[in-house]
């Protein structure tokens, strides 16, 4: 038998330290004790309750990690006992023996974990007896003598640095599942260092701290000679509420979190600034050409991801000491590995610095037995995401172009209003940072509750755990969700060449109309077009996917949308139409622009003075009234209706959370997320207040000090706005995942207030749509970086930082281009860049400023009944609030109508056939629960596949909560990629030529649907 490592007077090191050391395979065992135990420690020591023991009957979800430790012993006892122990354990544990036990150690189970890799020894009560030469010695039972010991060698304290990850965590497993149900976790912090509690007693090299009561084993303690501080927490009377209630968090975001893993790094700034700018640069000037992609978010997280790795392999790791001066303390280049924290086995290692190069070895200062458990421990990544979630947080905020681009587009190249760049750069400032200082102020209400899901962030966190995973095989066998990420994006990747390139017609799968080419009503009801879309299929996931992923959306909102497009845009779009309502007849059944009474697109250019900037009331009554596409007037309807009843819902099931906020009161528990987070400072409020300061004056200086037009009172009445809507128009966003926005009312109102001028129209339109986006996005971010425990200050400085530096390099390549591109903005531009986007919004402008919403829906006018939509909004949601109230249980206690309402408001510029095969996804993974796709699965998944073959099981929710999000992130990932790549090695080097002409690509293009036919055909005259 091996004689135990001591640490006295010892410079040796363990075999694990010794860079030969090969570390074997890892068994399969796992071995528990549930029997009650005391734990010594020394002078004045307690007696441990074994409070907590129960935990080890759990179910398995391989799904999930789960991290414990295991406190170490000082023990030593005789040589004969220890033989005695170890065959007692073995018989009733039933584990193969060993040469060379380890301590007694015994791991605390937290629910939902997996079998810790065993030893070769039995895992033993928690017991800590003490040598018998010490003060105050409390004698062990012979039952409970551990096997064998080991002793921590003297390590230096030092002060610990927050930029390091010291602590290693044990993935442990269940043995018996139970599906359908994802089990709460259990939190292991090393940020905060508790106090010592009466008690302890120094034994040896290392420190204990017990509570009172001896009934939590509360903080264990050690400091290491590099680097330092370990401290463990474990509160068992929690255990059920150490989780999100909801199944679609418990999938897809942690519930572990060390407030050391170093998040505002050299890497994050350097990679960050890159990529915004790159975003910013990029999605800029695709505005200006059609047809164009854009770098959508999670490309720039996928392209961080390498880059991250490359960084923290080539960056030298070195410490620099920083002046006292600039306030002293150390600076690292590279703080260690992307975002990685290494976990050993079954044991518990020290506080460790940092890995070397080589992740698969760690250079650590915990001294354990030779011979003990860690030799049959492999390393196991632990993934944190604070850094690569930063990047992505970056990139989120500088990917779309600022709306404000287009008042500047607007106004110099069709207005011909040139007020400087100047005058740009504050108005693109203003509009995206003002809804900054709103979102900081409503972050109670949105960000720490639990039932604010916010789905969308659910995506980016699965697709952030499987990056960061790449070493983490299941336990029973199957495949990873590293590898189904890698497999269903590739294959995403290929598939996508087919309807984006080789057969186009698959993404416009109108097959009945292909049959039926010149059938109007053939073509209006299944076309994808300008028809309705009743023939459901695509196979095109952009398609799919065009309204959101239908994976990510609850299936009850999903619900909820698929019935408000079916009563409105199924059923009454054609009742109206064929009826010939409001002249319906005459135009297509659905297309996104205003037609004239000849049946044509409306040209605005016929009514406008373009020298005075100002509508030509004689040649608009000469010419023509604006008329609306069925399906278009029915989405002013529900905007005007969704505007009343999203704030009446709000109040009547709202108000008290509402009011409890504004009371400082709590407004729901918190989950383990919101509780994670108070290790870290919070932003406090006046920072959001002077940053909403800041920028509303600025705002009012783009409007009054440049000659605009805008009256002092029109900026106040924009933000207005905003800030009546946020909470409401987000309560819906972050539950459903189903934007609302405020585009009518942004419109109307200064249309009626400001007439006949189009620039004072634009501006405050633009200012409060933007500041109402950007902070539902900044939001979102927040609670993004709440699911992966980023410090709100961080969050806070890179959001502030990446949003004024993406403003400036907007403004720059607007700039660049318009001197350096001949004839942009003009439809004989042969790169293309005909500014599509901002002459939509220039033909807004003209309606809504120029002519005006009196014209179009005021006492006379052929719209005028659409505003009995206001009433209806407002009563809707009281008979649905009263019947719950009155029969609680009742199922129409789950109806929400600002969502049944807001559902189909994608139309235009989306069409039918992105709702109905968006709704078949949703129903065959939510009723299902299971669709896999492209996959060759093996062994215990119990799910087999061919290349394109897949399997509908019913109520699979193990696989469900395993890979539907994986699955959502790889499509669109995949997809994503493929686009760029296609248009960028093909379509773009070779313009004209970049297709392939033959019936596949062309056989949707001969039918009526494609060229948007009416079923009336219009007189001469025009029709009235």
């Amino acid at each position: 038998m091996s004689r135990p490592y001591s640490s006295a007077g010892s410079n040796s090191h363990p075999p694990y330290m010794d860079p030969r050391y090969q570390y074997p395979e890892t068994p399969t065992t796992a071995s528990t004790s549930t029997s009650d135990a005391q734990w010594a420690y020394g002078p004045g020591s307690r007696p441990y309750t074994g409070a907590g023991e129960d935990l080890y009957e759990e179910d398995e979800s391989e799904d999930e990690d789960v991290f414990a430790y295991l406190p170490p012993t000082t023990a030593e006892q005789q040589a004969a006992q220890q033989q005695q122990q170890q065959q007692q354990q073995q018989q009733q544990m039933h584990i193969q023996p060993a040469t060379a036990p380890l301590a007694s150690v015994q791991p605390v189970t937290y629910p939902n974990s997996r079998p810790a890799l065993s030893s070769p020894t039995p895992v033993l009560p928690p017991t800590t007896p003490v040598h018998p030469s010490a003060a105050g010695h409390i004698d062990t039972p012979d039952s409970l003598v551990p096997p064998e010991s080991f002793r921590m060698r003297t390590l230096k304290e030092r002060v610990p640095r927050q930029n390091k990850t010291p602590e290693v965590h044990v993935s442990l497993e269940d043995p018996d599942p139970e599906l359908g149900r994802l089990r709460p976790k259990r939190s292991i912090s090393s940020d905060h260092v508790m106090e010592e509690l009466p008690g302890p007693s120094e034994l040896h090299d290392h420190k204990f701290a017990k509570t009172g009561d001896g009934a939590t084993l509360s903080s264990l303690h050690f400091t290491s000679s590099r680097r330092s501080d370990f401290s463990v927490e474990y509160e068992p009377q929690l255990e059920e509420e150490d989780d999100s209630p909801y199944p679609e968090v418990r999938a897809s975001v942690s519930n572990i979190d060390d407030p050391e893993m170093p998040a505002l790094t050299f890497r994050v700034w350097a990679m960050g600034l890159f990529l915004c700018m790159l975003a910013a640069s990029a999605n800029t000037f695709f505005n200006f050409r059609y047809p164009a992609p854009s770098l959508a978010p999670l490309v720039m997280l996928l392209i961080a991801y390498p880059i991250g790795k490359f960084l923290a392999f080539a960056l030298p790791i070195y410490d620099y000491q920083v002046p006292r001066w600039l306030g002293g303390g150390t600076f690292s280049f590279n703080p260690g590995p992307f975002n990685i924290k290494v976990s050993f086995g079954n044991v518990l290692l020290c506080a460790q610095e940092r890995c070397t190069r080589a992740l698969s070895r760690l250079d650590c200062q915990a001294i354990l037995d030779s011979d003990g458990a860690l030799s049959n421990a492999k390393p196991k990544e632990w993934p944190g995401h604070q850094e690569h979630v930063l990047l992505y947080i970056m990139s989120n905020v500088a990917t779309a172009p600022g709306y404000a681009m287009n008042v500047i587009i607007a106004a110099e190249e069709f207005y011909n209003i040139r007020l400087g760049v100047g005058w740009s750069i504050c108005l693109m400032i203003a509009t995206q940072l003002t809804g900054f200082g709103l979102a900081g102020m409503c972050r109670r209400y949105l960000v720490q509750p639990a039932s604010m899901i916010w789905p969308q962030n659910l995506v980016v966190c699965t697709l952030l755990n499987t990056l960061h995973a790449e070493d983490d095989e299941p336990a029973r066998g199957g495949i990873t969700r590293f590898k189904f990420f890698l497999y269903v994006s590739a294959g995403a990747f290929l598939w996508q060449f087919l309807p984006g390139f080789l057969f186009t017609a698959l993404s416009a799968f109108s097959w009945i109309c292909w049959f039926r080419p010149r059938d109007l009503k053939i073509n209006q009801l299944f076309g994808v077009y300008s028809g309705l879309g009743m023939g459901v299929l695509t196979f095109d996931w952009s398609q799919i996917a065009y309204i959101g992923s239908p994976l990510m959306v609850p299936w009850w909102a999903e619900v909820h949308v698929m019935l408000g497009f079916i009563i409105f845009y199924w059923i009454l779009a054609p009742i109206m139409y064929y009826k010939n309502v409001w002249n319906f007849a005459y135009l297509p059944m659905s297309t996104g622009g205003p037609y004239d009474r000849f049946g044509k697109s409306y040209d605005i250019l016929r009514v406008i003075d373009i020298e005075h900037h100002s509508l030509n009331v004689t040649a608009y009554e000469e010419y023509s009234r604006l008329y609306l596409p069925a399906t278009y007037a029915i989405t002013y309807l529900l905007a005007f209706s969704i505007s009343t009843a999203v704030l009446v819902h709000t109040i009547l099931y709202h108000g008290p959370t509402l009011l409890a906020g504004i009371k400082n009161l709590r407004i729901e528990e918190d989950d383990v997320h919101a509780r994670l987070m108070r290790h870290y400072p919070e932003v406090p409020d006046w920072w959001y207040l002077l940053s909403l300061a800041i920028f509303f004056a600025l705002a009012m200086i783009s409007a009054l000090v440049w000659p605009t037009g805008m009256p002092w009172w029109g900026m106040p009445f924009s933000l207005l706005l905003p800030t009546v809507y946020i909470v409401p128009i987000a309560y819906v966003y972050a539950m459903t995942g189903q934007p609302l926005n405020i585009n009518l009312l942004a419109e109307v109102i200064p249309g009626s207030l400001i007439p006949g001028k189009p620039l004072p129209n634009m501006i405050f339109k633009s200012y409060a749509v933007q500041s109402l986006a950007e902070a539902l996005t900044f939001v979102q971010d927040l609670k993004l970086g709440h699911y992966i425990k980023v410090s709100p200050r961080a969050t806070f400085m890179v959001q502030m930082v990446s949003t004024l530096m993406s403003a400036f390099v907007q403004v720059g390549v607007k700039e660049w281009m318009f001197r350096n591109v001949k004839d942009i903005c003009k439809d004989t531009q042969p790169q293309k860049l005909t500014c599509p986007h901002n002459r939509v919004y220039f033909t807004a402008s003209a309606v809504w400023g120029l002519i005006g919403p009196t014209r179009t829906f005021g006492q006379g006018a052929t719209y005028h009944p659409q505003l009995y939509a206001l009433l209806f909004g407002a009563i809707i949601p009281i008979p649905f609030w009263l019947w719950q109230r009155k029969f609680p249980q009742s199922r129409l206690r789950y109806v929400n109508m600002p969502v049944l309402l807001n559902g189909p408001m994608w139309i235009p510029p989306a069409t039918g056939i992105n709702y109905s095969s968006w709704f078949v996804i949703g129903f065959l993974f939510r009723k299902f629960h299971t669709l896999s796709v492209f996959l060759l699965v093996q062994a215990k998944t119990d799910v087999r596949f061919g290349v394109l073959e897949y399997v509908v099981r019913r109520r699979n929710f193990r696989w469900w909560s395993k890979f539907n999000y994986a699955l959502s992130a790889a499509l669109d990932s995949g997809t994503i990629v493929s686009v760029l790549f296609i248009f960028f090695c093909i379509q773009f080097p070779l313009g004209d030529k970049g297709s392939i002409d033959w019936w596949g690509n062309t056989v949707h293009m001969n039918t009526a649907d494609y060229m948007k036919l009416p079923y009336l055909k219009a007189p001469p005259e025009g029709f009235s």
